[in-house]
Formats: C-alpha cells, sequence, structure tokens
C-alpha cells in the first residue's frame, strides 16, 4: 500500500520521465526546474511542473535557449 508521500513521488518520477517534461531556466535567480510546455500568450508561458501545478513565466526571464526552444515548438506546430 502506497502512502500519499509515496504516490506524489511516483507522479513526479513519471512526469519527469515523460518527454514533454523539460529542465527550464531562470538565470537571473540561478534557478532550474522541471516542467512541460503549454503554451505562449501575450509574452507569459505556461508551464505545468511535475506536480501538475501551472507557472506563468514571462518569456524574458527564461535563457535564451529555453527561448529559443519555445520559438521552434512554435514553429513547428503551425
Amino acid at each position: 500500500m502506497f502512502c500519499l508521500e509515496d504516490q506524489d513521488i511516483l507522479k513526479q518520477y513519471a512526469a519527469k520521465n515523460d518527454n514533454n517534461f523539460r529542465t527550464w531556466t531562470i538565470p537571473e535567480k540561478a534557478k532550474t526546474f522541471v516542467a512541460k510546455f503549454v503554451n505562449l500568450q501575450d509574452n507569459r508561458v505556461n508551464l505545468q511542473t511535475t506536480t501538475g501545478r501551472s507557472a506563468f513565466i514571462d518569456i524574458k526571464l527564461l535563457s535564451e535557449t529555453d527561448q529559443e526552444w519555445i520559438r521552434s515548438k512554435l514553429q513547428d506546430s503551425e
């Protein structure tokens, strides 16, 4: 039997091994985190974290590599 904490760990492990999740970087804060790209609207990136929460981040705060990845992803979907 799993406890809630074990379920959270399994959920995060599964999310991190999902090909749609990647590591994002906010250079100004020297912070990295794992999340999945949802969309871009009005220069705000909507990312879904491994815990299922939405994170809305100004695209300019992300690393140049992340910004290029988003541009490429959006071009591929057109």
